[in-house]
């Protein structure tokens, strides 16, 4: 390909892509909200996480378990097959500014974990993330819980 002349395969795969996404992307934007929603229901069921903020991305959650470090949680999240992010996504490396605007602590801050859901995940990931958290917790508090 030579300088100024499009991919026009690429641009056409892209274009049919993008159709095909948007025949389901209400639905599956619905059913990540309602993930979602499950989460931040139930993460009462777990001893010291809770939600640090509900925005409108139909598809995140925001969590933190105060005296824990993100780290470590992701580490252990990890060995369950579950992913997940520190902080928040403006603030990578670094203590969110976004999560202190929001009044959080620096303990809230620094055990903060970020949930994002896809049109893969269905309800059971909801049961088994909880059930790995909570194992998680357990672990880095050395069993005390």
């Amino acid at each position: 390909m030579r300088s100024g002349t499009e991919a026009m395969q690429a641009i056409a795969a892209f274009g049919a892509a993008c159709a095909a996404l948007k025949k389901s992307a209400a639905a599956d934007m619905q059913a990540m909200a309602a993930l979602r929603d499950e989460l931040v229901r139930r993460i009462g069921e777990v001893p010291d996480a809770e939600v640090l903020g509900f925005g409108e991305a139909p598809h995140i959650v925001s969590l933190s378990v105060p005296g824990l470090r993100s780290q470590g949680l992701i580490n252990c999240l990890q060995d369950h097959e579950i992913y997940v992010s520190a902080g928040s996504a403006c603030a990578k490396g670094h203590r969110s500014h976004v999560l202190s605007a929001l009044g959080c602590s620096n303990a809230q801050i620094d055990g903060a974990i970020r949930v994002s859901f896809s049109r893969d995940n269905v309800p059971s990931d909801v049961d088994a993330f909880l059930t790995a958290l909570r194992e998680s917790i357990d672990l880095l508090r050395g069993g005390r819980h």
